[in-house]
């Protein structure tokens, strides 16, 4: 993601066009980075998600939290998307809540998609779940 500068050596990437890029600031925005424990605010899960997108339909955000395995759960909830996260995400469990995380990347739909331990908190058949989903997506 170009935070840190090699001490030997250099890090590159190729651009969709075909365009090769030495790792910097500059190149972040082809990345998008799903950590271990996400930011989450007081909004909605709609709001939340459209962080990254704000021009996001509900289409797409139902489609990203299917991709995450989360759609099921969401839609189970009385105010589905509409639903607010509570400060630090307490209403939610540590697996939803990267679910979450891993949606708002989706939606995002960056070249370059970095997992850190992002789905540390779902049991294995959840996780096989979404990274097929990912793989399938891309």
């Amino acid at each position: 993601m170009g935070l840190v500068e090699p001490t030997q050596g250099n890090i590159s990437i190729n651009t969709p066009d075909g365009e090769e890029l030495t790792v910097s600031d500059s190149t972040r925005r082809f990345c998008t980075y799903v950590p271990q424990t996400m930011d989450v605010f007081t909004q909605t899960i709609a709001e939340n998600l459209r962080i990254v997108k704000p021009e996001a339909s509900d289409d797409e955000l139902w489609q990203v939290l299917e991709t995450a395995e989360l759609k099921e759960f969401v839609c189970a909830l009385p105010e589905g998307l509409e639903t607010t996260v509570n400060q630090s995400g307490n209403n939610f469990s540590q697996g939803q809540l990267q679910r979450l995380s891993i949606a708002r990347a989706l939606l995002r739909n960056s070249e370059i998609f970095i997992m850190d331990e992002a789905t540390s908190a779902l049991d294995i058949e959840t996780e096989e779940k979404v990274l097929s989903n990912i793989m399938e997506e891309n």
